[in-house]
């Protein structure tokens, strides 16, 4: 444990983020990212736990410059991908690719990123097959003990992102998503700086991974808490 903690470099860039470097090794030749990027309040996202996931999942479906194919293309030529999920009152965005596409396939992302295009086909699309995987009896033992456990133990009301899962209550929130309503909720993000601080830390992995490129090949990890991000490097082998 001792002799890990020796190998961790810290510091602090100048907008005031500070991280932590870690190398360690990978086998398949590839470099990753992650970033996690907490927001909100229960009360400024009460009620858009849908609007979120959707929004999360049509960020990397289109952009006002590159069609779905064209990053699917990207993304099998680089050998990677790229994925956005929504997690509470956060964002998770993972990117891979091979070590020596990485940057030009990050910076491609980055782009999509900017302008998603939010097509109302693809959010149609996303909206049925949510309602389709919702539209099944849930009676499977081991769901319905869970699911009246929660319901004895919920302290929150529906609408909160804390709320326990009911299929029923999700239905009809995703029935009453609109797509612009997901517009929306993006517009809100640009508005308080929730994507320009996603993207410009992006911007610091690609600057980071310029600056060790001929010593390490990394596995990067940023986790925002606080204002505190963890950047753990791992070079393909």
């Amino acid at each position: 444990m001792q002799e890990n903690e020796q190998k961790i470099q810290r510091g602090e860039l100048k907008n005031g983020i500070r991280y932590a470097l870690f190398p360690t090794t990978t086998r398949d030749d590839k470099t990753y990212a992650t970033i996690s990027l907490d927001f909100g309040t229960e009360k400024s996202l009460f009620g858009k736990g849908v609007t979120l996931d959707l929004t999360s999942y049509l960020m990397l479906r289109g952009s006002e410059k590159h069609t779905l194919q064209e990053i699917t293309d990207k993304a099998i030529a680089a050998s990677g991908g790229a994925s956005i999920t929504s997690n509470g009152n956060g964002l998770t965005i993972g990117i891979q690719a091979k070590k020596d596409k990485f940057e030009d396939f990050l910076n491609f992302i980055v782009d999509v990123m900017k302008q998603p295009k939010f097509a109302q086909s693809e959010f149609d699309l996303a909206k049925n097959q949510s309602l389709s995987a919702l539209d099944r009896p849930h009676t499977e033992p081991a769901v319905v003990a869970s699911m009246t456990l929660a319901r004895l133990l919920e302290t929150y009301q529906p609408g909160d992102l804390r709320y326990h899962f009911e299929p029923e209550f999700a239905k009809q929130q995703l029935n009453a998503a609109t797509q612009a309503q997901v517009k929306q909720f993006y517009d809100q993000l640009l508005h308080f700086g929730i994507i320009f601080r996603l993207l410009s830390y992006f911007y610091v992995i690609i600057v980071f991974s310029q600056s060790v490129h001929m010593q390490l090949d990394p596995f990067i990890h940023f986790s925002h808490n606080r204002g505190y991000i963890n950047i753990y490097f791992i070079q393909g082998g």
